[in-house]
């Protein structure tokens, strides 16, 4: 069932899109019947999406212990850090959320080997540990 649009209190009405069902009203617009939004949060999601993703498919953290961490760092519980339903506000702390994650945890989410080789390449420098001539 679409959502009631906040502005008119009308259903909102339904497309057929690539992405599944868009419901739109008032110029708010939503997917999977959650809440309608203007397009500012749908942004803000986005790139508080973006920035998070990096976390668990970049930097090799698990996914559940990401979305842990991010709650620690924002102070949510874990249902508030699901992102389609974050208010724009607190979409836009995401990002700078994510960059504190990595500095207070370097390497935790990376590969074992990975940091092997960092920690061999600090000590005897860069290419240490390449081989060849």
């Amino acid at each position: 069932m679409p959502p009631v649009c906040p502005k008119c209190g009308k259903q909102a009405q339904t497309s057929s899109t690539r992405y599944g069902p868009r419901h739109s009203c008032c110029g708010l617009h939503s997917w999977d019947g959650k809440p309608l939004v203007d397009q500012a949060t749908h942004d803000a999601r986005q790139a508080a999406h973006a920035a998070f993703d990096q976390l668990w498919k970049v930097h090799g953290f698990g996914r559940k212990h990401a979305y842990r961490l991010l709650a620690e760092q924002l102070q949510l519980t874990k249902e508030e850090t699901h992102m389609a339903l974050m208010p724009m506000e607190l979409a836009k702390l995401v990002p700078a959320a994510v960059d504190r994650i990595l500095e207070k945890h370097p390497t935790e989410g990376k590969d074992p080997i990975v940091r092997a080789i960092e920690h061999i390449e600090k000590q005897f420098g860069p290419g240490a540990f390449r081989r060849g001539p």
